[in-house]
């Protein structure tokens, strides 16, 4: 049961560390 919830706290980090950089840079280019 812990794997799964690491497994998923990981993926949620991956996710906002992806989205966060296309963020800033959309803000940038605007």
């Amino acid at each position: 049961m812990k794997s799964i919830v690491i497994v998923a706290f990981l993926s949620i980090i991956i996710t906002i560390g992806g989205i966060s950089p296309v963020f800033a840079s959309s803000q940038l280019e605007v």
